[in-house]
């Protein structure tokens, strides 16, 4: 479910993103993509606590991944939702500038931490 309503988040925020690899043709920078770890479980309260990694990529300059990296850190300054049976809460933990490596292409990264329990 934490990657349906991150999908869904993101939409919403307009942001070109996609969990495990950016597919397509041609870039439409920028562009984010995410992986997630499941760090804890509790069988009592079904809770899954862990991260959420997000990379994202330009070729324009380094200043509108700053921006979606603001954005996403407002958005998940505690945000909580209840949908089809589970509690959810994603929280912006940090993010950083990376040297790619290209003179030409730009990388940010964003960590954000979820809990998922069932709410039943």
């Amino acid at each position: 479910m934490i990657l349906e309503v991150l999908n869904r988040e993101m939409e919403k925020l307009n942001i070109n993103y996609s969990f495990m690899r950016y597919v397509c043709d041609v870039p439409r920078y920028p562009y984010f993509v995410g992986d997630y770890t499941e760090n804890e479980f509790s069988p009592e309260d079904q809770l899954t606590s862990g991260d959420i990694n997000i990379e994202g990529w330009s070729r324009n300059n380094v200043s509108e991944l700053i921006a979606v990296k603001e954005i996403l850190k407002r958005k998940f300054d505690e945000y909580s939702t209840v949908e089809n049976g589970y509690a959810i809460m994603i929280n912006y933990e940090n993010g950083m500038v990376i040297d790619s490596g290209e003179a030409d292409l730009y990388k940010v990264s964003i960590r954000l931490s979820f809990k998922e329990w069932k709410s039943n």
